[in-house]
């Protein structure tokens, strides 16, 4: 049986003080379906539109990722391509992220900027002197978050009063990329990786689609087994 939240949460959700119920998205209602078909599409190497698309149209997958910053039990919403700075001329472009993401636990809301690429990607990249560094896309992936998340921080209130995104400051950033059939038998990038994770992770995650789809698929399983 799919998770239902109680009717009284939508109905007096107005009371609640939280970011627009049009962006809220249920994590627990995520279903075995929707984990098996992104799966599919992982195993293909799927590119960034592709699952793009797909996540789009199935938002419960993509607010399970708020399992890996242990938030989001309490609400989760989803912004896709919301535009945080407007393009103006002789100033460059606009600042657009591929999602924001917001989760509500008992320490209140928690906000994240999320770059998402696809499972075609590579992560890292070793030199003929072997030597290695992020791939071309995840460092750009990594500077494009840095960015976002730097103007966020610097105009919070200004996106709090204009996209009405209740208690939004300083997001943390988060890059889905890749596939782990490439950290597979290599120690070193895993290493490379969980370091990461360790040491800058908090601000700046760095996570596979299998880690989202394991995420996920623990979520569905448990709700459809004792939901």
């Amino acid at each position: 049986m799919p998770y239902q939240r109680s009717p009284l949460f939508h109905k007096h959700y107005e009371h609640y003080n939280l970011p627009p119920y049009g962006n809220f998205v249920e994590q627990n209602a995520v279903t075995i379906a929707q984990v098996e078909q992104y799966d599919r599409l992982i195993a293909e190497r799927s590119g960034e539109t592709v699952l793009d698309h797909y996540i789009r149209d199935n938002k419960e997958l993509l607010v399970n990722a708020l399992d890996f910053v242990s938030t989001g039990h309490q609400g989760s919403w989803v912004f896709p391509q919301q535009q945080i700075k407007t393009a103006l001329r002789g100033e460059g472009t606009g600042l657009i992220p591929d999602y924001l993401l917001c989760g509500k636990s008992s320490d209140g809301l928690a906000w994240w900027v999320v770059e998402f690429k696809g499972a075609d990607e590579q992560l890292f990249t070793t030199g003929k002197d072997g030597r290695v560094s992020f791939s071309a896309t995840a460092n750009k992936s990594i500077l494009q978050l840095l960015e976002h998340i730097d103007f966020c921080n610097e105009h919070q209130s200004a996106l709090r009063d204009q996209l009405k995104l209740t208690d939004f400051r300083e997001p943390r950033g988060m890059l889905v990329i890749g596939h782990e059939k490439e950290l597979e038998g290599d120690e070193r990038l895993r290493k490379l990786k969980a370091a990461w994770n360790r040491l800058v992770g908090g601000r700046l995650e760095i996570r596979t689609h299998d880690a989202l789809v394991r995420a996920a698929r623990h979520k569905a399983e448990f709700h459809r087994n004792f939901g």
